[in-house]
């Protein structure tokens, strides 16, 4: 096993951004460093003296910031699902002109999570430490699914409003969506098979949505 001075000197320092503040320079180093040992070292053999060490600060620095290794890998999820999670707003405007097109632009932006390798190898780390660590489940699905879930029933109810679609159970309607439009995209992911065509993709993608739209749709989305 590697001790904490040959770890600190077997990979170059990572990348960050400057600022200012809790969320400036050393913070985002102290971050940026964690992720690299986290990904390399798994949970239970990163410690928090290791990552002061790679990120070249002192350990009261790394603490001032997190209070333990807990706090620590909570805000890496919480980064990482913000870095690499879907971004509806960017997408979507409102009133819809279009609801297929739009759910199409959600269904490509929700997908896109599983065609990234960066998710991936995040993925897997909070997979391998789910016995042993629990609580990294509930941070992942309060940052990652939750907030994804949350974002389309917003969407689902403001086209409710708008008459577009006719639902009783939003909660329900918005898992079943992304299950049409995701198809087996999440299995395939987490064990790294071969990614599906881009014509497969498209098909996947608006197969999934028309399914959705001829039980869902009013009569005013088809005029």
């Amino acid at each position: 096993m590697a001790t904490e001075a040959e770890v600190g000197r077997s990979r170059p320092a990572p990348v960050h951004k400057r600022g200012r503040g809790r969320e400036g320079e050393k913070f985002r180093l102290v971050l940026d460093t964690a992720r690299s040992v986290f990904l390399e070292y798994g949970y239970d053999r990163t410690s928090m003296d290791m990552v002061a060490n790679e990120a070249g600060v002192s350990k009261a620095t790394v603490y001032a910031y997190f209070e333990n290794k807990q706090q620590l890998l909570r805000k890496l999820v919480q980064e990482e699902c913000r870095a690499v999670g879907p971004n509806f707003a960017a997408t979507l405007k409102w009133p819809t002109q279009d609801i297929e097109a739009d759910l199409r632009a959600i269904a490509r932006n929700f997908t896109s999570i599983f065609l990234d390798k960066r998710g991936l190898d995040f993925y897997r780390l909070i997979i391998s430490n789910v016995n042993n660590f629990p609580e990294i489940a509930m941070f992942f699905i309060e940052a990652g699914p939750d907030q994804t879930r949350a974002e389309i029933a917003d969407f689902f109810n403001m086209a409710m409003q708008q008459g577009l679609l006719a639902i009783d159970d939003v909660d329900l309607a918005v898992k079943q969506f992304l299950g049409l439009v995701a198809a087996d995209l999440p299995l395939s992911w987490a064990l790294a098979a071969q990614p599906p065509s881009p014509e497969q993709y498209e098909t996947m993608i608006n197969s999934g949505v028309r399914l959705f739209l001829s039980f869902y749709a009013t009569k005013k989305s088809n005029d």
